[in-house]
């Protein structure tokens, strides 16, 4: 009987303990699981708030449509890229995916530099609408590479990126462009208040880059560049030419004939009056165009392996004292 009592006794303390257990549990539990939800909101505040900080700390670097160099650059610096038009305005995906894929679409009809009849590689006069384009007859600066040897860049040229070397093609020597390449011509003095410029261009795959002429030097993207320049195909499909400028007075055609074959590209500078000729069809005819008069001209030619993009004859001069 004692023995029997003992066990109830024992057996009443084990029942105790387990009603013990089970009612306090589900509040420690609840208590547990509160702490943990409690943990992992502050976490996540902690991680939100170090992701808005890093947002503000990233800048947002705005390239034109057609610098690679200038997004490559932003984005291996781990920068967000905004791509923006030749008026600096930024350009949503969709126009920069449909630009791009046109642009990446079109390449020369026949064989770099071009099929048919090469043009006179002497400079000459050239009709417009009503207007004449007449050379200028004090010679400032002149290379038709005829001295340079092929595979090298030319001596007279002042070198500045990209790949740039002297091809010979039907018994001229062309200026090879097959990437985004730069280079500049030294002039004697800052280009005067009046001057021609005149050369031999074909354009080839410049994909999402802009061939241009810029009256002095300039390093950064073009839709930074203060004034006037001269627009020589690409950015697009269109191979667009003219005159550009941010927020300035702006001519430009879409023509693709430099694709074709290499093409003479006269440009007649009279004060602010400027014209500008593709063969014998003048593109530009703008009265006041604001073009810098540096002691260069920085020439950006663009191509690729496939299909380069050539230059030749670059002649400037001015009327004689």
């Amino acid at each position: 009987m004692r023995e029997r009592c003992k066990g109830t006794s024992f057996g009443s303390q084990v029942i105790g303990t387990l009603a013990v257990v089970l009612v306090l549990s589900p509040i420690d539990a609840s208590a547990q699981f509160i702490d943990r939800l409690r943990d992992a909101a502050r976490g996540a505040a902690e991680r939100e708030t170090q992701r808005q900080v890093e947002i503000r700390v990233r800048e947002t670097v705005r390239c034109a449509f057609g610098e690679i160099e200038c997004i490559q650059r932003a984005e291996s610096e781990g920068h967000d890229v905004e791509i923006v038009d030749a008026q600096g305005q930024v350009m949503s995906p969709a126009d920069v995916e449909a630009l791009s894929a046109g642009a990446a679409g079109f390449a020369p009809a026949a064989p770099p530099p071009g099929a048919g009849a090469l043009p006179t590689a002497v400079p000459g006069a050239a009709t417009g609408a009503a207007h004449q384009f007449v050379a200028g007859s004090h010679v400032l600066f002149f290379d038709d590479f005829a001295n340079g040897r092929v595979g090298d860049f030319p001596g007279g040229l002042e070198f500045v990126r990209g790949n740039l070397e002297l091809v010979e093609w039907q018994g001229r020597k062309l200026l090879r462009a097959t990437g985004p390449s730069r280079f500049r011509v030294a002039l004697p003095g800052a280009l005067p208040e009046s001057f021609t410029l005149e050369f031999d261009l074909h354009v080839g795959d410049t994909g999402l880059d802009e061939n241009a002429v810029l009256t002095q030097t300039h390093d950064g993207a073009l839709f930074e560049y203060e004034g006037n320049y001269f627009a020589l195909g690409g950015l697009g499909p269109d191979g667009n030419m003219g005159l550009r400028g941010r927020n300035l007075p702006t001519a430009v055609v879409e023509s693709r004939r430099t694709e074709a074959a290499v093409v003479p590209v006269r440009i007649l500078v009279q004060g602010s009056t400027t014209r500008m000729f593709l063969e014998d069809q003048r593109i530009v005819n703008v009265p006041n165009a604001q073009l810098a008069r540096g002691n260069v001209l920085e020439f950006r030619l663009n191509g690729s392996d496939q299909s380069p993009s050539h230059i030749t004859g670059i002649r400037v001069a001015t009327q004689a004292p």
